[in-house]
């Protein structure tokens, strides 16, 4: 199997949910209040900064899913639903899921098969992830599209939509049921048109 390459890199930074709430409207004008104040902060330490947070790019619904006794997270895994959300309509769209392993190291990350059932379908991705205090944490995942019918109730449910989880599951675990992880669902409103830049050189 090719040796995958890192191709992102992320610094994550969780805010406070409680000061983004409100309409639409609202949203975006407190995004946008967040993006003066934050300029303000990175000012004398970046080049440049350009635009504002004022556009809507999608919405949509979030959903992780683990055993009664955590096999995802015990497996350093994380599975995820996402749902579009048609921003007019509010109509539900497009439905992919994600498997993601997640580690420390980069070479424990990268050593296994990731492969959707369906290759063509199927985006794997290799990245790194900052967190604070700046600790390191190496993303191997693929997402695929799946169909509203789709069911997602086991553990085989999803080794059928990643044939390699048939050698990861322990023999007599497949019909372990999953569920919703905390019995919630997250709405997640990505908001773009600002950006900065912090170097001369990648």
């Amino acid at each position: 199997m090719k040796t995958p390459k890192i191709v992102s890199r992320s610094y994550k930074m969780m805010l406070q949910q409680n000061q983004f709430v409100g309409e639409q409207t609202e949203v975006i004008q407190k995004a946008q209040n967040f993006w003066q104040c934050f300029k303000e902060s990175i000012q004398d330490i970046v080049f440049d900064t350009d635009g504002s947070l004022k556009e809507i790019k999608e919405k949509r619904a979030i959903r992780f899913f683990d055993t009664t006794d955590n096999f995802w997270r015990r497996s350093d895994c994380v599975f995820r639903e996402r749902i579009e959300i048609n921003l007019d309509t509010r109509e539900k769209g497009d439905r992919e899921v994600t498997l993601k392993f997640r580690h420390p190291d980069h070479y424990i990350s990268q050593d296994r098969d990731m492969s959707a059932d369906d290759h063509d379908n199927g985006k794997t991705k290799f990245e790194e992830a900052l967190k604070l205090p700046f600790a390191s944490l190496y993303s191997f995942s693929t997402k695929q599209s799946i169909s509203d019918s789709k069911s997602l109730n086991k553990l085989s449910d999803v080794s059928k939509l990643y044939p390699d989880l048939k050698h990861k599951i322990p023999s007599g675990q497949e019909n372990q049921t999953i569920h919703l992880v905390g019995d919630f669902t997250a709405i997640e409103i990505v908001i773009e048109g600002a950006d900065f830049q912090i170097g001369k050189n990648p």
